[in-house]
């Protein structure tokens, strides 16, 4: 965002480098869970230089300035159906 690095997409355009829709199900997103897995091993990286510092800086500002709170991610499986939501949890 505004030439910083934060998370990464789902799908980034290859001239913009903006988040981008896929296949017709797939909206433009940043994808934190998968972001946050490359931020874990960013992290463990023994000598990281000023880029990788970097990137990890800016994705932890992303996660702090988007964070959701007062919700938990449920999953559950009822009548061999999958429902998926977000409930009210202080």
């Amino acid at each position: 965002m505004d030439g910083k690095p934060t998370v990464w997409c789902q799908q980034h355009d290859r001239e913009t480098l903006e988040p981008a829709p896929a296949r017709a199900f797939e909206l433009s997103s940043y994808c934190s869970q998968e972001s946050a897995a490359i931020v874990e091993l960013l992290m463990k990286l023994p000598k990281p230089d000023a880029r990788i510092k970097q990137a990890v800086h800016g994705a932890m500002q992303w996660f702090d300035t988007y964070k959701l709170t007062g919700l938990r991610y449920e999953r559950s499986w009822r009548q061999g159906e999958r429902t998926t939501r977000l409930v009210e949890d202080p």
